[in-house]
């Protein structure tokens, strides 16, 4: 029940810099994980009846949320927020605003995780490439989806890489049903470049790029051979 972290820069106006917290996560569980992990053989449940049903309730969701209803559950309430501003009382819903969900967890699940944890700082490593957030430039809104042809910006720290030397620059490894650390192929190196710096990186995505889920990674050299690799915590989808 530890929850291990590590502190990386962050500038403030003025020239202030203080240090944020970065949750660093011990892997990740997909549903095929959980339903190793739930013993529902015991249950007299078999695995197809038990995917039938989340595949159920994740439809009622789609729907009720979709009428305008609120929904809680043991797992969590689920909500609408609409953002962006509007000029007067009469202004209506235009391209400028975004439709988004809100998920908020249960207030026993709260109490359960920040009164067991135990937090824990992360020692010290060398220097890698560290991807803190992505934006797809021709879909703004669109979160972790990868558009084919299209620029796209990683922010982070330590990023800039010698687009000259093959084995440094942007890569994109494709997954299998969206575990990481299942290979569906090779990975793809970026060769269009739009920026690089140590701080930001604007690249093109592959016009023949298939559609699928990829880690995105950044290989950096620090000194004369030390080859590092930093990835973005999310898959990206190209759909």
């Amino acid at each position: 029940m530890t929850i291990y972290y590590k502190l990386q820069p962050c500038s403030l106006p003025g020239g202030h810099k203080k240090f944020r917290a970065r949750v660093k996560y011990n892997g990740t569980y997909t549903m095929e994980d959980i339903l190793e992990l739930l013993d529902y053989h015991s249950a007299g449940v078999s695995r197809a009846t038990l995917l039938a049903v989340f595949e159920e309730i994740h439809l009622l969701l789609e729907r009720m949320l979709l009428e305008g209803y609120k929904i809680e559950t043991p797992l969590g309430t689920y909500g609408l927020k609409i953002k962006g501003y509007f000029p007067g009382e009469e202004a209506r819903f235009t391209d400028d605003n975004t439709l988004e969900i809100i998920i908020v967890p249960t207030e026993r699940l709260i109490k359960a995780v920040t009164l067991k944890a135990k937090i824990r700082k992360k020692p010290s490593t060398v220097p890698e490439p560290s991807l803190q957030s992505y934006t797809n430039l021709a879909q703004p809104d669109s979160k972790n989806i990868l558009t084919p042809g299209h620029m796209a910006r990683v922010s982070g720290y330590d990023l800039k890489f010698d687009a000259n030397d093959p084995q440094q620059g942007i890569f994109l490894r494709p997954v299998k049903n969206g575990n990481r650390s299942v290979a569906a192929g090779p990975s793809v190196r970026i060769e269009h470049m739009g920026l690089i710096t140590g701080r930001k990186l604007i690249f093109q995505a592959p016009a023949d790029l298939p559609v699928g889920m990829y880690v995105l990674e950044v290989k950096a050299m620090f000194g004369k051979a030390n080859l590092r690799t930093g990835e973005f915590q999310d898959l990206l989808i190209v759909p």
